[in-house]
């Protein structure tokens, strides 16, 4: 409560005033109430202790300067005074709940509710009391006491809308949601403008996980407030529960968007990070957690966007991420082992071994300090120290399998203790058998071993489990030493594709050069098509510029696909008045309809185009294609078709179909695929030009709807 104590709250006490017996006192009365209502605050005091000088039965100026004296910070005269209005009048319930009311003032509640209790035991009946209770309870984490004064203040007062709201707020602290949601359904049934009631039962249904009751309620509170920055943070934080991340994103840009300070913008930008994060992107959401930690000093914060620069190997910036968090806790040793794993992604091997030892001796049983510890030394070619920081590993948890397969495939890979390697190996395995990384441990130990049939069987069982170009390159090298060199050139390129790692390049060179050429055409052909069979959906916004003769046009065009949907292709307003493409194995669908005969000649031409090289069947024109190689091109021609391809790569450079050219260039990694960021069309008939530029590709969450 407010101590703050104006004339108006004073004056309230003249009402039951008499002086006729006393008219000098009562002329003093009213002087001090005019010297308080000018704001002459200490001629009114002495205008009240001039009352009781000559009248010291005078009530209400006992009151006026119990609070006045609390007001000017003289606790022990207000006291006094509030005694002389306890002694005069105390048996009255209005005084007892003034008394009530200055004792919490003064914060002494415990006096406060004695009082209150007193003024129930004079007047049961009295609604002031029972709210004062009610209230001094839930301060006092008196819930059930609480619970039971709001419920006999609205069995007096049933429409009171405040009542069930603040009923509701105690039953939920007790965990009665069910009866909260009643009493704020009874105030909303008495006034159905009470948004608070939306609020409270949206943080109901949160706390019990249903997400999509939640967000009704948010939704319902927003109609009335669109402005509230907060109802949209909580929806948004709703949504991202239920892992409808699109929506979730577009509800917190729109609570950043009319956030008004800095504690709403600071809770919009941390849960859009979040979806950012859980959306897998890494930049986007380290933009979003810089701007957090930048109004506040955050161990996590930092720890987190430590871990994004880490990742977007940015590693001078993780570093001094890491810095910050370990200068508030030094000693926390997760942010200290997330520091020493990007020293060893940084090739900072010294820092790295530095900083574990620092885990290890904070944290002497943290397994994984001892096997990263391996790993920094194995980067060293210190082999010794590698196999006693796994064996520390082993001797920690006798059953960790990467420790085990680790310490068996360095055995194998240095051509030592094979029959050790082997032990581990199979102690891994039996510990997780599925694992490819351990079946490939087991093959490359055949290998080094002279077994190379064992060896292809295990790397093939090992490359059927998991994807990693490491596993192809052991098949690759296994396949070579059987003479098996198609073979070995299909498994360089599978590792080479997904790692451009330089020793496989060289190997992969060095088997080409034994490959028949007919044969390299064709493989170079199906790896081409291997490239975008990979892609599963893709996402990306392109820059466009579009020109016929002498008419330009430059925007900005969505393309999307999901593999067994269909691409869909969205152009906006300024183009075609806005419109979705729909492709599907080379059949073109326009929305609207209309739009098909509206779409000039020389876009469609375009469009046809396009539909044509998405088609599934595409790489099928060219099966029986006349081949030639001219210098790093290999150029396949099949009637009126044409396709280069990069003989390093197998990167489309240039499609071409009578008049219609297509080039694309300016590669870039996506998931385990390369794809163009640079494309140009051009259709020699109507003589147009379509240019499409890039910066990255996402992953499409969503499948395109099928308009067919």
């Amino acid at each position: 409560m407010k101590k703050i104590i104006t004339a108006a709250a004073i004056s309230i006490f003249t009402a039951t005033i008499s002086y006729a017996s006393n008219y000098d006192a009562y002329r003093e009365f009213i002087k001090g109430m005019l010297d308080l209502k000018a704001g002459q605050t200490l001629k009114a005091q002495k205008d009240y202790e001039k009352v009781i000088s000559l009248d010291q039965s005078a009530l209400p100026a006992y009151q006026n300067l119990a609070y006045m004296y609390l007001q000017t910070g003289n606790k022990e005269l207000a006291y006094k005074a509030a005694k002389k209005v306890d002694e005069l009048d105390g048996n009255n319930p209005q005084t007892a709940v003034f008394l009530g009311t200055f004792y919490a003032v003064a914060n002494d509640s415990s006096t406060a509710k004695d009082f209150w209790d007193k003024t129930l035991q004079l007047d049961p009946d009295n609604e002031t009391a029972m709210v004062y209770l009610a209230s001094h309870y839930s301060t006092y984490n008196d819930l059930l006491k609480s619970a039971d004064y709001w419920n006999k203040f609205l069995k007096q007062q049933p429409d009171s809308v405040a009542g069930y709201l603040q009923l509701a707020l105690v039953q939920e602290k007790l965990g009665q949601n069910k009866n909260a949601l009643k009493s704020l359904d009874k105030a909303v049934a008495l006034n159905s403008s009470v948004v608070d009631s939306y609020m409270s039962k949206a943080r109901i249904y949160e706390s019990e996980k249903k997400f999509d009751l939640a967000i009704k309620e948010y939704k319902k509170y927003i109609e009335v407030f669109p402005d509230n920055p907060f109802a949209y943070i909580f929806m948004g934080r709703c949504y991202l529960e239920i892992n409808d991340l699109k929506t979730a994103e577009e509800t917190l840009l729109a609570a950043k968007e009319i956030s008004d300070n800095a504690d709403a913008l600071k809770a919009a930008s941390y849960w859009l990070g979040t979806v950012y994060e859980k959306e897998w992107k890494i930049p986007e959401a380290l933009k979003e957690f810089e701007y957090v930690s930048s109004l506040e000093e955050n161990v996590i914060l930092y720890s987190k966007t430590g871990y994004f620069y880490s990742l977007l190997k940015e590693y001078a910036k993780a570093e001094k991420q890491f810095q910050k968090a370990l200068k508030k806790e030094p000693s926390n040793v997760e942010v200290l082992y997330m520091s020493a794993l990007n020293y060893l992604d940084w090739a900072k091997y010294d820092k790295a071994l530095n900083v574990l030892k620092e885990v290890s001796v904070l944290s002497p049983d943290f397994a994984d300090a001892y096997f990263f510890m391996a790993a920094a030394y194995e980067k060293k070619n210190d082999y010794e120290n590698s196999e006693k920081a796994l064996l520390k590993v082993i001797e920690l948890n006798p059953e960790n399998a990467k420790a085990l397969n680790h310490l068996g495939y360095i055995y194998a890979d240095r051509n030592i203790k094979f029959d050790r390697a082997q032990e581990y190996i199979e102690r891994a395995l039996k510990i997780d058998p599925k694992n490819g990384a351990y079946v490939d441990s087991l093959g490359w130990l055949y290998f080094k071993q002279g077994k190379y049939e064992l060896s292809k069987q295990a790397l093939m069982a090992a490359a059927s489990m998991s994807r990693d170009p490491l596993i192809y390159d052991h098949l690759g090298d296994v396949c070579k030493a059987l003479g098996r060199f198609g073979e070995a050139w299909v498994s360089y390129v599978l590792s080479y594709d997904m790692k451009r790692d330089a020793t496989v390049k060289e190997k992969l060179d060095a088997v080409q050069k034994e490959l028949p050429k007919e044969e390299l055409y064709k493989q170079m052909l199906l790896r081409s098509e291997s490239n975008f069979l990979k892609v599963f959906s893709v996402k990306a916004g392109w820059t466009a510029n579009f020109s016929s003769g002498i008419i330009g046009k430059k925007t900005y065009v969505q393309f999307s696909f999901v593999r067994g949907e269909s691409a869909v292709i969205e152009i906006p307003g300024n183009i075609m008045g806005g419109a979705k493409i729909y492709i599907k194995d080379g059949e073109i669908i326009y929305e609207p309809k209309a739009l098909e005969t509206a779409v000039p000649k020389e876009y469609s031409e375009v469009i046809s185009f396009a539909a044509e090289i998405l088609s599934k069947d595409f790489y099928r024109h060219f099966s029986d294609a006349q081949v030639t190689q001219k210098g790093k091109k290999l150029i396949y021609k099949s009637g009126e078709y044409e396709l280069v391809l990069d003989i390093d790569t197998a990167y489309i450079e240039k499609i071409t179909k009578g008049q219609n050219v297509a080039e694309l260039s300016n590669y870039g990694a996506f998931a385990a695929s390369w794809l163009p960021k640079k494309i140009v069309v051009r259709s020699g008939k109507s003589k147009a030009k379509a240019s499409f530029e890039t910066k990255n590709f996402t992953f499409f969450i969503k499948p395109a709807e099928n308009k067919k």
